[in-house]
Parts: structure tokens; C-alpha cells; sequence
């Protein structure tokens, strides 16, 4: 497990801490995900899913293409609107398909998009992750890297794992680094209900109020299956906004019945932020309910009377999350959603199935870099973050593939050089460096 800290950060109460990776980049300058900044040096850029705080920084003036999912490609210019970069910029991957990227780099280097929670039509579960694998590459060493982006490894995915082939296949495959989604990891609830129970809950709560008005507060993406359900279980229109009905034609989502801004429908939607909640319920006539399908909570002590928490996330529990990582093998586990303490680090590090990695040919050597923090405006400063001294490590993550990546093209092997230096010590220390400068017999630099 990793920590990642900024140069020049205060080390007080940290040391227990893994700050989250809100932006990532593999490689060196190689694969940036779900990070745009101006001046940007990485060669390829992935867009997990069209949620906003994943593509906040994008704009018109993007000039760089980014891979996405097909669904993604379709409807993030009406997300963006006036922002929005130009469609040739956006490359569409296949789901289920191994995409080669750049075939000429080394032996190859290709990204496969999985599909995590699929269904033909649900937009929350749409594909939202990649799994980008460097295969038989330099620039990623020890294997390959796993970006799960925000998903729910729920009975739906795990099932996957005894009757995809996509899924066998990543089940056997050593994973060097795991950027995962610990967005309820800490939750109080080490489990909560599944997706289905919580909509079998909601049309029990839609019987118990036929009378009342209902308001559900959405996202500006999202919940599209569990509405689409409601509105053709009871036969009704459900006012929804402009945005939201265009996003269903785009993903081509025809059950149950939809309507922009109607004052006449019993159920309606709202933005979930509680100004525009409030202001929503202040339109409705009595009787009337606010149902909130969410973990969140944030309506609690603004609505005191008729508010419905059904605790429907598109987040994994704690315990899918344990689930699905015993499932994997993997070196590294990096929080991308919300920082981890170390002994929920530890824990989950020794989920990892046992690592028998095969030998992969490199030609050269390179390092993964962490952006830590989630930017904020276009061209802003991105620091790189070192390893907290503090944390225990499984350290055979840090041991290459293919210890050639050692040997010079001049037959030089760097190990030689530096006979004492021991694994676990150079690593509990990161901040002290060992500079190796090897001479030619003539005296001058090898580089």
C-alpha cells in the first residue's frame, strides 16, 4: 500500500494517513486518467465517466484527444454544453474489447474497457472503468494498473468473475497498482443493501404514499434505471429537467414516462442541492414527500417531517470492496476517493491473492507518478508525491518483473554497484536517494 504526500507537506498527524490520488498518471508522462490541466505533458488521457468532478477541468480550449467509453462520447458535449470540447477530440472505446492503443510502443501497449456493472439499460451502471494494461511494456513495470473509477461490486459484478472470460482473465493477471474507489469504506454500514432490495424498498414506500406528492433529488446523471422503473410500475409521468431527458435519447432509454418541468405530475425531480430541494418542495401542494435514494444524508436537518432515506449507492460497501479485492492479486492499493488510514491499508494489502508473476521483457525503465490532489482550474501547479515512511509494505511490490531493467545497454548490471542496500530498508526511508554514476574505461559518464 502507498502513501503519497506533496513535497514540502507538514508531516504532523499524517503518518497514519493515505491521502486519496484524485488525479492519476501511470507511467511517466505517459497515461493521465481523469486529470486535465493546460500545460500537460502526458502523452494519452482517459475519462473514466461523465460525472462532473471527473471532467471539471475541460473545456472548449482542450486540445488533446481523450479515450472514453462509447455511452461517455455521446453524452458529455450536452453535459458540457457551452464548454464542451469538439467531438473529433473524444475516441470511444468498445466495451469488452482489448484496444491497441500504440502498437509500436516496445512490443505493444493496449488498454482494455471493461464492463463494471453493465446493464443494457441503466446509465448509473454504465461502463465507468478501465483497466489499463501495459503488456509487455517498459513504462509500466511490474504489470499491469487497474483504475476501477467509481463502481459498486455488487453480487451483479462478482458473479462475473465465475462466468465472463474478462473477468477470469483479470483474476489471473498480476496487478502492479490498483487505483480503487473507497468512497464508503468508512462508512458506518460495513454493508448495505443492494441495488435491487433498495428499489423493492422504494416501490413499497410508493404504495404506502399513492396520495402524497413525491420529490426524488438526482444528480444531473444518474438514477435513470430505478426511475425509469417507478415510472412504468405505477403508469406515471415523471417531471424531470430538459438536461436529463436529452441524456435519456442520447443513451437511448425509452421505458416509463418523462416530461421536462410539469407541475401536473406527482412525482417529480429535483438537483440535489438542498436550495434547489427546498425550493422544489416549496412548489408542491401538501400532501407531500421527499425521497432520498441516497447514502448522503444531507437533507436530515434540513427537512424534518416526510423524508425517506432508501440507502441506494452506486459506491461499494466496505465489504464488496474486501470481496473484490480478495479476488485480485495486486502489489499496491491507492485511494482515489477519500484518504485511508493505514491499518484499513494493511488490511486490505493482505486480501491479495498470492503473487506468481512471469518474467516480461523490458527495454527500458520507468516510474509511476501520482498527482495528489484533485485540481481545481486549468494550468495549475501538480505535485508529485513520495512514499510516507510510516506505513508497512508488502515489499515484493516493489521488486520488478524482469530484473533486466537493472542491466544497461552497455552490459552493466547497477546491482553490482550497490551489493549492500537491502530492499525493505532503502524503501522504509524513501526520502533518502542513492546516486549511482557508473565510467567507461576511459573515464566518462555512461548515461
Amino acid at each position: 500500500v502507498s502513501s503519497f504526500r506533496t513535497d514540502g507537506e507538514d508531516d504532523v498527524g499524517e503518518e497514519n494517513v493515505v491521502p486519496k490520488c484524485g488525479k492519476i498518471i501511470i507511467g511517466k508522462c505517459f497515461i493521465a486518467v481523469d486529470r486535465f490541466v493546460r500545460k500537460d505533458s502526458c502523452k494519452y488521457h482517459f475519462l473514466t465517466h461523465a460525472h462532473v468532478d471527473h471532467y471539471a477541468n475541460l473545456n472548449k480550449t482542450w486540445k488533446t484527444p481523450i479515450y472514453c467509453s462509447e455511452i461517455t462520447a455521446r453524452i458529455l458535449p450536452t453535459l458540457m454544453g457551452k464548454k464542451a470540447i469538439p467531438k473529433r477530440l473524444l475516441l470511444p472505446l468498445k466495451v469488452g474489447e482489448t484496444h491497441e492503443i500504440e502498437p509500436n510502443f516496445h512490443v505493444g501497449s493496449s488498454v482494455r474497457c471493461r464492463e463494471f456493472n453493465l446493464t443494457l439499460k441503466s446509465l448509473e451502471m454504465l461502463p465507468r472503468q478501465f483497466s489499463v494494461e501495459a503488456i509487455l511494456g517498459a513504462s509500466i513495470p511490474g504489470g499491469s494498473v487497474l483504475c476501477t473509477g467509481d463502481f459498486r461490486a455488487d453480487n451483479r459484478l462478482i458473479c462475473r468473475f465465475e462466468s465472463d472470460s474478462s473477468f477470469k482473465k483479470l483474476a489471473g493477471t498480476y496487478v502492479s497498482k490498483i487505483y480503487f474507489d473507497n468512497t464508503h469504506l468508512d462508512h458506518t454500514d460495513a454493508s448495505f443493501p443492494s441495488r435491487t432490495e433498495c428499489e423493492e424498498k422504494l416501490m413499497r414506500e410508493m404504495e404506502k404514499h399513492r396520495c402524497c406528492n413525491i420529490l426524488i433529488p438526482v444528480f444531473r446523471l444518474g438514477r435513470e434505471e430505478i426511475l425509469e422503473k417507478l415510472s412504468k410500475c405505477y403508469s406515471e409521468v415523471i417531471s424531470t429537467s430538459n438536461e436529463r431527458l436529452m441524456v435519456r435519447r442520447l443513451c437511448g432509454l425509452n421505458e416509463g414516462e418523462f416530461r421536462e418541468d410539469n407541475d401536473s405530475a406527482r412525482i417529480r425531480t429535483s438537483h440535489r442541492q438542498p436550495r434547489y430541494v427546498l425550493q422544489a418542495l416549496a412548489n408542491m401542494k401538501d400532501p407531500k414527500v421527499v425521497i432520498d435514494l441516497s447514502l448522503r444524508g444531507e437533507y436530515n436537518e434540513i427537512i424534518e417531517e416526510n423524508l425517506i432515506t432508501i440507502p441506494y449507492s452506486d459506491h461499494s460497501s466496505r465489504a464488496e470492496i474486501i470481496d473484490f479485492l480478495s479476488r485480485l492479486r495486486f502489489g499496491e492499493l491507492v485511494p482515489i476517493s477519500a484518504p485511508m488510514d493505514s491499518q484499513t491499508a494493511e488490511e486490505l494489502m493482505k486480501l491479495s491473492k498470492e503473487i506468481n508473476r512471469s518474467p516480461l521483457s523490458r527495454t527500458t525503465a520507468d516510474v509511476q507518478k501520482d498527482s495528489n490532489t484533485r485540481s481545481i482550474k486549468l494550468g495549475e501547479t501538480k505535485g508529485l508525491s513520495s512514499t510516507s515512511p510510516r506505513l508497512k509494505f508488502d515489499f515484493s511490490a516493489f521488486r520488478p518483473a524482469d530484473m533486466s531493467v537493472f542491466k544497461m545497454d552497455c552490459g552493466i548490471d547497477l546491482r553490482q554497484y550497490a551489493p549492500g542496500i537491502e530492499l525493505q530498508s532503502s524503501i522504509s526511508f524513501p526520502r533518502k536517494s542513492i546516486k549511482i554514476v557508473c565510467y567507461d574505461k576511459d573515464g566518462s559518464v555512461v548515461d
